[in-house]
């Protein structure tokens, strides 16, 4: 697999990982949803600057983009029994400040969301008795 068509496939990983989906990408580099599809497709050549747009909206540098490898984040995963019996898996590098605060917001915005989805059933489900 050559360099160029690596891109595509890690511009969807990096943007899955950050939560995004394509139409929001797409609306941020201000260009249609089959637009961006074709990119992550492999499917339209892309230039560098769409390329840095597209890292800007999902804040990480060109470089990050050229040099993710999942092969390594993979690699440097371990697993171990938790207390609770189950599998915990423990990433053994250290990921960037701004990297750790987006996932934390993601996290809480998506617990914030599950308690309101939780209370709106349980308002709504005593309506159907």
């Amino acid at each position: 697999m050559s360099y160029t068509t690596q891109i595509p496939e890690k511009l969807r990983k990096i943007r899955e990982i950050r939560g995004f989906s394509q139409e929001y990408v797409a609306l941020q580099m201000d260009i249609s949803h089959r637009q961006y599809q074709r990119i992550e497709n492999g499917e339209a050549d892309v230039s560098v600057s769409k390329l840095e747009e597209a890292c800007r909206v999902m804040n990480i540098s060109l470089e990050q983009l050229m040099g993710f490898d999942e092969q390594f984040i993979l690699n440097n995963c371990t697993n171990k029994n938790s207390v609770l019996g189950g599998n915990e898996v423990t990433l053994n590098v250290h990921f960037p400040e701004d990297m750790v605060k987006v996932f934390s917001d993601r996290i809480a915005h998506l617990e914030g969301e599950i308690i309101y989805l939780r209370e709106m059933l349980k308002n709504n489900l005593g309506k159907f008795d």
